[in-house]
């Protein structure tokens, strides 16, 4: 995939309802968890980020959400 094509697809995906309303599950509470998520992914520690974010995505909702965009809404 060309750089361009793929920054389309990542527009679009964000700009999606269904990433809307995972962006703010994930930010309830303030959203320390998702900016720690964050610095830990900018650092390099995935793993780290996934682990931070795990007991988020585990939820219901989220993981519909998480569904949705997969498929390509």
């Amino acid at each position: 995939m060309k750089q361009e094509d793929a920054k389309k697809a990542a527009q679009r995906i964000l700009h999606a309802p269904e990433a809307q309303q995972l962006l703010a599950l994930l930010s309830r509470g303030g959203g320390q968890t998702l900016q720690q998520a964050a610095a830990a992914a900018q650092r390099g520690d995935m793993a780290g980020a996934q682990a931070m974010l795990k007991p988020l995505l585990d939820d219901p909702q989220a993981a519909a959400l998480l569904e949705k965009l997969k498929q390509g809404r």
